[in-house]
């Protein structure tokens, strides 16, 4: 971030959550590499590596008996506020004056 923002001045950063939700990521399908045609070997064994490290989660449900629309709104929020926060405090981003 430090190395970005010296090198791009005042450009916007777009902060994006992807939070609450768990999927599959079938990596060892023949067509899941087309997407990257030029990733080095050395480089998905990093992937590899990383992804072995993990652990399952289960998906964000909703409290029960709260409402799921205003429960998925607090959440998303809270997540916002986290994502803005790390990024303020650990990356160093954000408006000087």
């Amino acid at each position: 971030m430090q190395l970005f923002m010296e090198l791009c001045p005042g450009v916007v950063i777009h902060l994006e959550t992807i939070s609450g939700q768990t999927w599959d990521i079938p990596y060892l399908k023949e067509d899941f590499s087309k997407g990257w045609p030029h990733v080095h070997a050395r480089d998905f064994a990093r992937f590899l590596a990383l992804a072995r490290r993990g652990k399952p989660r289960d998906s964000w449900k909703p409290p029960p008996g709260m409402d799921p629309k205003l429960a998925e709104q607090q959440f998303q929020k809270t997540e916002l506020e986290r994502s803005i926060r790390y990024a303020k405090e650990t990356l160093g981003s954000g408006v000087r004056r």
